[in-house]
């Protein structure tokens, strides 16, 4: 189970629509475009992430 301010009821994810995607999910929907990976960032340690930077390129 999740646990923090951001799921609570009347948390974060109430406030602004905030929603979990497994990185998994997110990775692999890039692949399933066709896209090729040639970096991933996720800079501080918080529990949440803020940020995540993909960077990718479709094939030569």
């Amino acid at each position: 189970m999740t646990t923090g301010p951001w799921w609570r009821e009347g948390g974060v994810s109430d406030r602004v629509g905030m929603s979990h995607k497994p990185l998994p999910d997110l990775i692999n929907a890039f692949l399933d475009a066709g896209l090729i990976l040639t970096r991933v960032y996720e800079p501080g340690d918080r529990p949440v992430p803020y940020t995540l930077a993909i960077t990718a390129r479709t094939p030569a």
